[in-house]
């Protein structure tokens, strides 16, 4: 009886730990809490509770997983008995989850790059369950939640994993978790398959259900690298986490221009040229504009003063500045400045834009969109305003 208590414990921990690696692909260390377990006086003295199987809290969101994981020779037929009752389980799981993330004096837990981090307590929480299970046939993907008065969705770990390789980025995971929720109907049996869902979340963002994933590999490699650079280079490491934030919002049209703008101003400053006029600006309010600056030296007082006279003069209250510099003929850096303030008319600024001659300065002349051509059908959807 020893012997298939320690088996079946090993099972949960293996599918936990195959989910933890296929979300991090997606999410990054930053973000990605696996280790949840605490202790807490409010829920008995000494007793050790976990919140979840695995948490993605990005920004607002916090995303609470429960795996469930078949122990044995999965039964033909959808083994349905196995699922509901793992449903039912996995739901009380991330009911508790949710009501234990409330407690006063939640403790930090570590992050996959080794920090610790505050959950967030007041952002959108989303419980997702994942039933692996080789015999899963039809089930229920969006489940009612009547303690929560909310919805659930649940994934076999086969359709898991499809949508982590088609939507790669977070910002598409997120997105899609929402059109997901209206697409199927709650707490229907379903047996279309999830990459039809997906393909037509795909289009109705894109134009096109058939991506280039190319330039998402450099993407995920700044991210996942940027604090080991910071760290080698001695930077401050002060915005670091909520400038990783930032970037990793951004979609598949904005990282590509993003790319694109980056390269560009990494070229003027190989060539001493001191530029400060590439940007972004979402029209979408919630995210950051983008201000790109090349320079032959690092200069924080002046990154500074340009930042605050963009952020005035295109009336943006949240910017990411990225600046350029090499330190020789081979090698750079990229600085990065995170403001975010409210916009109020101020003369003194006013004064200076004429005084510097940039009335006509940051005007957009392009107007990038997330169309992707897709034979004769394509859907136009304005993104942000760039200039390049």
């Amino acid at each position: 009886m020893e012997q298939t208590k320690v088996r079946k414990d090993q099972v949960g921990i293996d599918g936990e730990n195959e989910t933890t690696e296929i979300a991090s692909k997606v999410f990054f260390g930053e973000f990605v809490f696996s280790d949840l377990w605490f202790s807490h006086k409010n829920v008995g003295q000494g007793t050790n509770i976990q919140l979840a199987d695995l948490i993605i809290n990005i920004g607002y969101d916090l995303l609470a997983f429960q795996v469930k994981t078949r122990n044995g020779k999965p039964i033909d037929g959808g083994d349905k008995k196995w699922i509901e009752k793992q449903i039912k389980l996995a739901k009380g799981q991330l009911v508790d989850t949710f009501n234990n993330l409330q407690i006063y004096g939640l403790p930090e837990f570590v992050n996959k790059k080794g920090d610790k981090i505050p959950l967030e307590k007041q952002g959108l929480f989303s419980g997702i369950i994942i039933l692996k299970n080789e015999a899963i046939q039809d089930y229920r993907k969006i489940l009612k939640s009547a303690r929560l008065n909310g919805i659930f969705h649940c994934f076999s770990y086969q359709d898991f994993c499809i949508c982590c390789d088609r939507l790669v980025i977070p910002a598409d995971i997120l997105s899609y978790l929402s059109f997901r929720e209206r697409y199927y109907g709650v707490d229907c049996e379903i047996s279309e398959q999830e990459e039809i869902c997906v393909d037509k979340f795909l289009i109705s963002k894109y134009g096109t259900s058939s991506l280039e994933d190319n330039f998402i590999k450099p993407y995920k490699w700044f991210l996942n690298e940027y604090k080991n650079r910071l760290i080698d280079e001695g930077n401050d490491l002060t915005q670091y986490r909520e400038i990783v934030k930032v970037l990793a919002m951004f979609d598949r049209v904005e990282i590509d221009t993003f790319f694109d703008l980056l390269r560009k101003v990494r070229e003027a400053a190989k060539h001493k040229l001191v530029t400060d006029h590439l940007f972004m600006k979402p029209f979408n309010g919630k995210k950051h504009s983008v201000l790109f600056i090349s320079m032959n030296k690092w200069n924080a007082q002046h990154v500074s003063r340009v930042t605050k006279l963009f952020m005035y003069k295109t009336k943006t209250e949240k910017c990411l500045t990225g600046t350029v510099s090499f330190e020789d003929d081979v090698n750079y850096r990229i600085d990065w400045l995170l403001n975010e303030h409210d916009w109020y008319a101020d003369s003194g600024m006013e004064h200076l834009i004429i005084e510097l001659g940039a009335e006509n300065k940051w005007t957009p002349n392009k107007i990038i969109t997330g169309k992707v051509e897709n034979d004769k059908k394509a859907i136009e959807r304005k993104n942000f305003l760039c200039r390049s």
